[in-house]
């Protein structure tokens, strides 16, 4: 059986019935409290549910019951019938009753059996081993589908993770790049600027050159005039 954990407000005696069987085992009014004892030992039950012959529930035998009433008469309980211990005023419910209020039941009462009744008959019994069994199985699915949402959400955010360093170290190579290429750029604009340096003195001793040769050539005739 499949419980939606997510929808545990939503379980009902009916799932707890689909696990343990809706057999249950009865005794019928007017039983020797020895026959009971008997069964309960076999069976190893704490409590046994009594029905009239129509099977319309009665009342409910418990292990308690037949203590206490040990602990007031002794063993004479033996030959007494199970109308005389049983508890009457039954606490019972249906097979729609949502299991935590079932529990709220079992607390309120300081019961461990409840009879499961419908249409005034008896289809079953639980006990709160039956409840918590069927809780803790649903609270082992529940935490089974976190781990699984866990274990999704970790390996996604891993590989976000690995995506951004790879993405940081892409942006760390290309700024190292981009600071190798203004390095050069600038002793580009060094050498450049060296070299301009350097055409502009040679300019202008070019300048000068022609100067002093223009002065020379000027000078020439007169001298051969003279």
């Amino acid at each position: 059986m499949i419980v939606n954990a997510s929808n545990t407000h939503k379980v009902s005696v009916k799932h707890i019935l689909d696990r343990i069987g809706d057999q249950v085992v009865t005794i019928k009014s007017g039983a020797a409290i020895a026959d009971a004892v008997q069964i309960l030992a076999a069976r190893k039950f704490g409590a046994l549910p009594v029905i009239d012959e129509p099977g319309k529930l009665i009342g409910i035998l418990s292990e308690r019951d037949i203590i206490r009433h040990i602990g007031q008469s002794g063993a004479s309980i033996a030959h007494q019938c199970v109308d005389d211990l049983m508890t009457r005023d039954v606490i019972s419910c249906e097979i729609t009753t949502n299991i935590e209020d079932v529990l709220t039941m079992m607390s309120t009462h300081s019961i461990r059996h409840v009879p499961v009744v419908q249409n005034g008959l008896l289809v079953g019994l639980i006990s709160v081993r039956d409840v918590l069994d069927l809780q803790r199985e649903i609270l082992g699915n529940t935490n089974e589908v976190l781990e699984k949402r866990v274990q999704g959400r970790m390996i996604k955010l891993r590989h976000e993770i690995s995506e951004h360093l790879k993405t940081q170290e892409k942006l760390h190579h290309a700024n190292m790049v981009l600071m190798e290429r203004m390095a050069e750029l600038e002793d580009t604009k060094e050498r450049l600027e060296m070299q301009g340096s350097e055409i502009v003195n040679l300019a202008e001793e070019l300048f000068i050159t022609q100067e002093l040769l223009h002065a020379a050539n000027k000078a020439a005739p007169q001298r051969e005039s003279a």
